[in-house]
């Protein structure tokens, strides 16, 4: 909100992308005055992850680890069907850019975080995009944001999982201008 208010942004549109999809969440329930429209894009819901089963969750806490973790938590986010070079390249950026404490915490934090009574009932223009193989379903969202935001509508991107920014790039930027531009006010 800082950096809206020093941009002078008095309202703007949201686009965040798995936990930063939880982070927009947070954002428009405690501004919703402030928000033109939002794009979740493949979210972590507000409740988190729970009941996670523990060999997975600690699988989680360590893949940024090891390049190998990664390019498999990579791999696991598109449902194993992209080339395994690909996943290296991703496991190598990231481990370039984030230090491996500070991707357990991450982990940690959008795996048990919840907000859920912060969003109830948020009413903005919100749309809700899932991966056509993502891990985070169509019926996990109708019974989590879906539910939470009265005015949230759901799409499912093909031919991709968790990673639409990647995998379907042109089609990504296409359907959230679309939505902006719907909700510009203009």
């Amino acid at each position: 909100m800082e950096l809206a208010d020093h941009l002078g942004w008095k309202r703007f549109h949201l686009i965040g992308h798995s936990m930063g999809g939880m982070v927009l969440q947070w954002v428009a329930s405690a501004v919703p005055e402030r928000i033109k429209s939002a794009v979740a894009v493949t979210p972590v819901p507000a409740c988190g992850v729970p009941n996670m089963e523990s060999a997975r969750k600690q699988f989680l806490l360590t893949a940024g680890d090891s390049p190998q973790g990664l390019a498999t938590f990579f791999m696991g986010g598109t449902a194993n069907r992209h080339n395994p070079a690909w996943a290296r390249s991703m496991a190598e950026k990231s481990l370039a850019a984030t230090d491996p404490e500070v991707y357990s915490k991450y982990t940690a934090a959008w795996a048990d975080t919840n907000f859920v009574q912060k969003v109830l009932g948020v009413r903005l223009p919100l749309k809700v995009l899932v991966g056509e193989h993502d891990a985070l379903t169509v019926e996990i969202m109708r019974q989590t944001i879906l539910t939470w935001f009265p005015k949230s509508e759901i799409e499912v991107l093909s031919n991709c999982g968790h990673y639409p920014m990647f995998e379907i790039p042109i089609n990504l930027a296409t359907v959230c201008q679309a939505f902006m531009t719907q909700h510009s006010g203009r």
